[in-house]
């Protein structure tokens, strides 16, 4: 594990956010954040995820003229072993750096 990515799995953790928004930010505030690059899965009316690589934030909503509730987010760690470089996005390479592939041997480390 880099210093890099250590800190930025440590502000996770201790924050509970990811650059600053959390599960009950709406989807505008995570995506001023995260930036505009995100792939959006809706279920029916009421559910909604957006995936922005190496993270997953999810929300809900009673109704479907209703704002949105943010319920969590996922990191999706797992995915480093794609050796991908562009799923670490530009808004957290500037702030942590860039993070090395992990390997694919199902080892948990992200060198």
């Amino acid at each position: 594990m880099t210093p890099h990515s250590l800190a930025f799995y440590v502000d996770v953790v201790t924050t509970g956010t990811m650059l600053g928004v959390g599960p009950a930010d709406s989807p505008d505030r995570v995506t001023e954040a995260l930036g505009p690059d995100f792939a959006e899965n809706t279920f029916g009316s009421r559910s909604m995820c957006r995936d922005y690589g190496l993270a997953e934030f999810h929300w809900d909503r009673a109704f479907a003229d209703r704002p949105w509730s943010g319920s969590h987010f996922t990191l999706q760690v797992h995915r480093l072993a794609y050796r991908d470089r562009t799923l670490v996005n530009e808004e957290l390479r500037s702030r942590y750096g860039w993070f090395t592939p992990r390997s694919g041997s199902g080892s948990c480390n992200v060198c």
